[in-house]
């Protein structure tokens, strides 16, 4: 598959993206945008990149950390753990909260870096 692109090079070809279908009543592609509605909010960007950046945080910790009332940090952090980024271990009556999966981090990274060349 050639595609014109500003750099002059085509995309890698993705055997998934091949096989994905499209359409906004395919199961998969709503998983697929519901994955990514994930880091469209500022709250849940700023819970990801803390716990990325100073590891294992308790509820308490964070809601100090990003002035997010607790019922909405809790909230943001179910949301995250639904996708894996986020995952949770209890210890006594503490639960702490930790980056369960380092891919959303990179695509957070990869953002940043496009939203950089465009300024």
């Amino acid at each position: 598959m050639q595609t014109d692109s500003p750099s002059g090079s085509s995309p890698p070809e993705s055997h998934s993206l091949q096989n994905l279908k499209v359409g906004r009543e395919d199961q998969t592609m709503c998983l697929l945008a519901r994955f990514l509605q994930v880091l469209g909010s500022t709250a849940r960007l700023s819970i990801l990149l803390v716990l990325a950046r100073q590891g294992e945080l308790r509820v308490t910790e964070l809601v100090e950390k990003l002035h997010i009332p607790q019922p909405q940090t809790s909230a943001h952090l179910r949301f995250l753990g639904w996708c894996g980024y986020v995952g949770s271990r209890k210890d006594g009556r503490n639960v702490y909260y930790y980056v369960a999966d380092e891919r959303p981090v990179q695509m957070v990274e990869l953002a940043e870096s496009m939203l950089r060349d465009q300024t």
